[in-house]
């Protein structure tokens, strides 16, 4: 897999409206869409972690929150 984080070399592409999708998964996507591609592991449990470079206040303070994880099958 050798791929446990995204950083600035890895820009991932935006879809309408500015929304951002990640595709976290064992098994490569189409091409299209592999700039967005987190690889996870294959039937084993695993962890997802944002870290957030902007305004602690809104973080810490409760007014953002991370949308949810969707597991589509």
């Amino acid at each position: 897999m050798n791929c446990s984080s995204t950083g600035d070399a890895i820009v991932p592409s935006p879809r309408a409206r500015s929304t951002l999708t990640f595709h976290v998964q064992a098994d490569a996507p189409p091409v299209v869409i592999q700039t967005n591609w987190l690889p996870a592991p294959k039937d084993v449990d695993f962890s997802l972690y944002l870290r957030a470079y902007w305004s602690m206040t809104a973080i810490t303070g409760g007014s953002w929150t991370p949308p949810p994880v969707e597991e589509v099958v």
